[in-house]
């Protein structure tokens, strides 16, 4: 396909998949018909006020494209076309078609976070939000491999990572799959720490969902009221009885950071490991990740660079700030 078509591609897709939602919903509508919590949690993750009074709070799904989403749209535009052009340069490919390319995936990249800010509220919307970020990740990644920007199709499905494209693209197969470490390790934690699987929460949001002590797994940090975890596989606090809706959208944004992770992938395996991860279905570019920016769970949940881009997209009530 040509460049031009590709880029045009990328950006249209993004339009078309970020839903224009004028009227307001109401906040404690819930797809599982539950009764209405009397609590709230708020965008800084503190304890909810067991002594607030029950109130209908509504909330405008639209999405306003205030400073915090241009400066997230920003962020990964830019960064997914150094990555796809340099990726481009080393693989004696053109940088700045492969760039130009790179912005259109990481507009796709954006659609898909804040899609995900949505998760919570709507069943299904999850997946629509990891197909969005996978493709945008994919076609950054193949073009930072020198291949075509449709060559392969990778999407996170539980612990595997799907990966679908011609057979020269995909390690020899049209259809592979690789294993993820990080959601297995954490969680077989969940597990070990006596965490609970919950599969309607899972079946939702299109990813691993546990109800366990959130408190116990961040005993080491500073954060002594966490409400929920993700790393990638979340983690809900099993005694919060607020409104969690805006919480699962966030840490939901943090699973799709995870997937956007793989160029790390993409560098190693032009430079530095090759192809030795692919041939035994491993892909390790999350965790590289995750392991740089452990050392920061050290801090306040709010001062921790990774919370950055799930608190800029995250929704909130209308009135907060």
């Amino acid at each position: 396909m040509h460049p031009r078509k590709t880029i045009l591609l990328s950006f249209c897709l993004a339009l078309i998949t970020t839903p224009h939602i004028r009227a307001q919903q109401t906040f404690w509508t819930d797809w599982r018909m539950g009764p209405p919590s009397t609590t709230m949690a708020d965008s800084s993750y503190g304890s909810p006020n067991p002594a607030a009074p029950r109130k209908q709070i509504t909330i405008d799904p639209y999405f306003k494209l205030g400073w915090e989403d241009a400066a997230v749209a920003g962020f990964h535009v830019a960064s997914s076309c150094l990555i796809s052009g340099f990726g481009a340069v080393s693989n004696h490919k053109n940088f700045g078609i492969a760039c130009l390319g790179g912005a259109g995936a990481g507009t796709l990249l954006y659609a898909g976070s804040k899609l995900g800010t949505f998760a919570g509220y709507y069943a299904g919307v999850g997946y629509g939000a990891k197909g969005i970020t996978s493709l945008g990740a994919s076609i950054r990644d193949n073009l930072a491999q020198g291949i075509g920007p449709f060559s392969r199709f990778q999407y996170d499905l539980a612990f595997l990572r799907l990966s679908i494209g011609d057979a020269k693209s995909n390690d020899g197969m049209t259809v592979n799959y690789y294993v993820l470490p990080a959601p297995i390790i954490s969680s077989a934690y969940a597990w070990g720490s006596g965490a609970r699987w919950d599969t309607e929460t899972s079946l939702k949001l299109g990813t691993p969902v546990y109800r366990g002590d959130v408190g116990a797994i961040e005993q080491n940090s500073n954060n002594k009221e966490a409400i929920a975890f993700s790393m990638p596989t979340i983690i809900v606090n099993e005694n919060y009885t607020g409104e969690e809706r805006d919480v699962l959208g966030h840490e939901f944004i943090h699973t799709l950071n995870y997937r956007e992770m793989s160029w790390i992938d993409a560098v190693f395996e032009n430079h530095v490991y090759g192809d030795r991860f692919s041939e035994y279905h491993l892909k390790l570019g999350g965790e590289i990740g995750a392991a740089a920016m452990a050392p920061f769970l050290l801090l306040e949940h709010n001062s921790r660079p990774q919370e950055m881009l799930p608190e800029a997209l995250q929704l909130r009530p209308q009135g907060s700030k």
